[in-house]
């Protein structure tokens, strides 16, 4: 993996981390840190096609985890976000995205609709344009 990747990332989650010791329930910064957990995930998933199309199963395997890893911290993070606000629907989405293993769509689209449901459990009213 590319080191500015890894190094922006670390960046990163090292100015969150300080931004939480002063105000730990910031939501926005929950939804924004699972995002870059997801990128960082993306960025690890690329890597491990590259090993693997290269024959190189079990660097591809580490990659792997790492994505997978990477995934379940942005999990953690927008449960955080979730606990703090819980009708922030943008969230919704990232969050099945986040919980799908190894980018599988289908199951991202179920988790977000669960997450939906949870928090609209009833029909939501059509809006009029007048």
């Amino acid at each position: 993996m590319p080191g500015g990747s890894e190094a922006a990332y670390n960046k990163s989650m090292s100015s969150y981390r300080q931004l939480w010791t002063l105000a730990p329930n910031y939501v926005q910064s929950h939804h924004q840190a699972g995002l870059v957990h997801l990128k960082m995930g993306s960025d690890h998933r690329r890597q491990f096609d590259e090993l693997r199309t290269h024959g190189r199963m079990a660097d591809a395997q580490v990659e792997l985890q790492k994505a997978k890893t990477s995934w379940g911290d942005a999990l953690v993070e927008f449960h955080k976000y979730h606990e703090i606000d819980p009708v922030f629907e943008p969230k919704l989405f990232a969050y099945g995205l986040g919980s799908s293993p190894v980018g599988r769509i289908s199951s991202s689209l179920k988790t977000t609709q669960r997450w939906r449901n949870t928090i609209y459990p009833w029909p939501r009213p059509l809006i009029m344009n007048h």
